[in-house]
């Protein structure tokens, strides 16, 4: 009787904290809701745990990605795979701090353009990236833009670069100090990067970050005489520089010595503002500086003894380049737009001047050309 008593008693204060029944599918719904509050909670307290009380910003992830780019670039990056015959005399010993090594992957390219630049022309790059560097296909052919550099003292700047490396994955990066007197450092680094890590562009052209470059002219030009006239190895072509002597005077800063360079007259040699080159013959310059005594001036050590000793002889192409600011208003202009490629530029503005006025004008060309084909179609469906 006891017990009859005491279960009752159980079973009376249980049916007063017990739930009234509720259909089948809102328990369901009731469980989705707590399982969907229970996995929030738990990624919170992960987020909480893995970051502390900091606030994730944008700023965070950049630098995350750019460390993780540090620790990549450098340690496993490939060096080049070109071997280098007989005794060395110029050593290249430098190694990448920056190398977008897989750039040119499977891509179909006709002109790769390498841009001497400097760490801090930040402004430069992007001015060139907002213009000229900006198209892709230039008369159906492909054209990509990587900027070569070597590093610098300044913590802030080579931070910068490493951000912007980040986000547009085009500079490659030297660990030589960019200076003045070691542009042929830059020089080499750039044939030994299109050497290795683009080997399938047909042509390569070497610039600098002063320069405008008129790609709808100078791919007309390339189609219809250099594949004709040159073809597709053994080719540069240039601003070609004769009987250039060798600055002698110790006050000037193009001095140099006669134990650097004994001649007195350079061979000759390319303005270094721009100048085109068959594929093969950046891995033939390359091999062949390693067997050249340096001498710090690049144009005439690349384009003047290196060229010279593989035995290449310049094409001229000096018609194309206007090196007088003052001048490109009147070349872009007039009717010797299509004889001008390179332009020196000396303001920002100006690279945007003539990137805006060289779009307008190759658009008016177009709708001009359709403009006379319909004319023309008209006609002879009168005839």
């Amino acid at each position: 009787m006891a017990v009859y008593s005491m279960s009752a008693k159980v079973s009376r204060n249980a049916s007063l904290f017990s739930v009234p029944r509720m259909p089948l599918r809102r328990i369901g719904t009731v469980y989705k809701y707590i399982a969907v509050m229970a996995l929030l909670l738990a990624s919170t307290g992960i987020v909480v745990l893995l970051c502390g009380k900091r606030n994730i910003t944008l700023d965070d992830l950049t630098a995350e990605r750019s460390a993780s780019s540090r620790r990549s670039v450098g340690k496993t990056t490939r060096q080049t795979d070109l071997h280098i015959e007989g005794p060395v005399v110029n050593p290249h010993p430098f190694r990448y701090l920056l190398n977008p090594e897989t750039f040119c992957h499977k891509k179909d390219i006709f002109i790769i353009t390498y841009v001497h630049s400097a760490p801090d022309h930040f402004e430069k790059r992007d001015a060139i990236r907002q213009t000229w560097g900006k198209m892709k296909y230039y008369l159906n052919k492909r054209v990509e833009v990587v900027f070569i550099m070597g590093q610098v003292a300044n913590a802030g700047v080579m931070t910068s670069v490493r951000n912007e490396s980040v986000i547009h994955g085009d500079v490659v990066q030297e660990d030589f100090v960019d200076s003045y007197h070691n542009l042929t450092y830059k020089a080499i680094a750039g044939l030994k990067w299109v050497s290795t890590f683009c080997r399938q562009a047909v042509y390569v052209l070497k610039t600098n970050d002063d320069i405008f470059v008129n790609f709808y002219v100078f791919m007309r030009y390339i189609q219809s005489t250099v594949k004709v006239r040159y073809g597709r190895t053994g080719l540069i072509l240039c601003n070609v520089w004769l009987n250039d002597a060798v600055e002698r005077n110790k006050l000037s800063e193009l001095y140099l010595s006669k134990k650097d360079f004994p001649q007195n007259f350079f061979p000759p040699f390319c303005s270094g503002t721009a100048f085109l080159m068959s594929r093969d013959i950046t891995d033939g310059l390359y091999m062949m500086s390693y067997r050249t005594p340096f001498f710090w001036m690049d144009e005439q050590y690349i384009t003047g003894v290196l060229i010279e000793k593989l035995n290449i002889t310049h094409k001229p192409y000096n018609i194309a380049y206007s090196l007088h600011p003052s001048d490109f208003r009147k070349h872009v202009t007039s009717h010797k737009y299509y004889n001008y490629a390179f332009f020196l530029v000396d303001k920002r503005d100006t690279m945007y001047y003539l990137w805006n006025t060289v779009v307008a004008r190759e658009i008016k060309a177009v709708h001009t050309n359709i403009t006379n084909v319909n004319q023309n179609i008209n006609v002879k469906l009168r005839i």
